[in-house]
């Protein structure tokens, strides 16, 4: 997949699964870069607003992870109500837990 995004680059495709592809072999920090081009050449791509709420998630940018998932949403509310509105109910309450507000907490307790 990463020879088809570079042969053909506005190939929405092919860079979702490059990211797709990078996630598996569990290099997460590199896997945000291709979904976003993704959504660049093909902004309906639903899969990858998905799939970069996923690496995201596993980067613990939780936050960021939820404005992609809602970007799903967005796009095709009948997929979301599927795998991604689980989801972003499941990291809001993730994201609460990444605040300052909560470290302060953490360290109080």
């Amino acid at each position: 997949m990463a020879q088809a995004a570079e042969l053909m680059p506005e190939f929405a495709e092919a860079h979702n699964g490059r990211g797709n592809a990078v996630i598996e072999m569990r290099r997460f920090e590199q896997a945000p870069d291709s979904f976003v081009r993704a959504r660049r050449f093909r902004p309906e791509c639903t899969e990858a607003c998905n799939d970069l709420g996923n690496a995201l998630r596993e980067l613990r940018r939780f936050s960021e992870a939820l404005q992609s998932y809602h970007g799903a949403i967005s796009v095709r509310p009948d997929y979301a109500r599927l795998t991604t509105e689980v989801r972003a109910r499941d990291l809001s309450m993730l994201h609460d837990m990444d605040s300052p507000r909560w470290a302060l907490l953490n360290r109080v307790m």
